[in-house]
């Protein structure tokens, strides 16, 4: 015998599955230092995309499939490494397989998301070094279903980067500001009166 609560779950799949696959545009937000509460650590930029809650699986008219992007920082052209950290956090609910496939920039080598009912998957992207995937403007991500239905609500591209990669790789020389000239002189000054009073 089907226990009511199984019943009652079926019959929230059967009706709210389909239905929610129609999901509205997704919202970005960007952020400058981001904390991130999965590591506590403050991210120089984070890209928040809002999935709203959309369902994809292999059941009924679910889509296979799931698709957006992150931005980048704007005309960012930093060599990967010159990328000191840098994550994709993936919340998704209802994962009970690790049959879906993460792709993240065009590479598929990535991970199933891997946890069960609840996930909270992080893709270390800090060392890829693959030709143009951090200078086309963008990170495409998709997540393929290749089990019956997962949720996804959110993804947050996280990074630290040495701004300095911005102008060829070279870190500029720092130029002083006026209020330093002014305590330099003021020291020296100083030091000069106080060698004459000691004479």
């Amino acid at each position: 015998m089907i226990s009511a609560t199984i019943r009652i779950f079926i019959a929230f799949l059967i009706v709210a599955l389909p239905l929610s696959s129609f999901a509205l545009p997704f919202t970005e937000t960007i952020y400058h230092d981001w904390l991130f509460l999965g590591d506590f650590h403050t991210y120089d930029y984070a890209s928040h995309v809002d999935l709203e809650r959309t369902w994809i699986g292999n059941y009924g008219q679910l889509p296979g499939q799931l698709d957006w992007s992150h931005s980048l920082p704007t005309g960012f052209q930093v060599p990967s490494y010159q990328i000191t950290r840098a994550k994709l956090w993936i919340d998704a609910c209802y994962v009970n397989t690790d049959n879906n496939l993460v792709e993240i920039g065009g590479l598929m080598e990535w991970d199933a998301l891997n946890n069960r009912w609840l996930d909270n998957t992080t893709f270390n992207l800090a060392n890829v070094d693959q030709p143009g995937f951090w200078n086309d403007g963008q990170i495409d991500v998709s997540v393929f279903a290749g089990e019956y239905a997962l949720r996804l609500d959110r993804a947050i591209l996280m990074m630290d980067y040495n701004p300095a990669g911005n102008s060829g790789g070279t870190i500029p020389a720092a130029v002083p500001e006026p209020a330093t000239f002014v305590l330099l002189g003021l020291g020296l000054v100083g030091a000069t009166i106080s060698r004459f009073r000691k004479k």
